[in-house]
């Protein structure tokens, strides 16, 4: 994987993770004056709303700078610069590759998520069972006479 590519995966991975937040971001890297959070909604094609949250969650995430009067900023620290400017590079040159590149990490994110809701689900699973199994006990350990008990005759 070449380096650009590998950098704009890493900035999809942390910070851009959404095509709206891509669309908002070039819009910002390419504008020539400061924008306005509408203005930078209208120039990536965004419903006002959208933009704005889309632009808060990056803000958030430290990529982006909104002042009082709604100006919006890029503010890239360290390597996202570099990575900003390989992302805009890539943008311009092969927008698929930058597309399937954010398809795919959100597709691992997804997955990721399934993996851990699945094992978390047979855990839990795991756990009823053998909670169903087991006599409810008191703090010393001994049988409070659950729901099984069969020899409890408390009259």
């Amino acid at each position: 994987m070449p380096s650009s590519i590998k950098h704009v995966r890493e900035l999809f991975e942390r910070q851009i993770d959404s095509f709206e937040k891509l669309e908002l971001v070039i819009a910002l890297y390419g504008a020539t004056r400061p924008l306005t959070i509408e203005a930078a909604g209208k120039a990536a094609l965004l419903d006002p709303d959208t933009a704005r949250r889309a632009l808060e969650e990056l803000e958030d995430s430290g990529l982006v700078a909104i002042d009082d009067a709604n100006v919006v900023r890029l503010v890239p620290k360290d390597a996202n610069g570099r990575a900003l400017a390989d992302l805009a590079q890539l943008y311009e040159e092969d927008r698929v590759l930058v597309v399937k590149t954010l398809s795919q990490v959100a597709m691992d994110k997804i997955r990721g998520m399934a993996a851990r809701t699945f094992a978390d689900a047979f855990q839990l699973s795991s756990k009823k069972k053998r909670d169903d199994r087991e006599p409810a006990r008191d703090d010393k350990g001994d049988d409070k006479g659950g729901k099984d008990d069969k020899d409890n005759d408390h009259g």
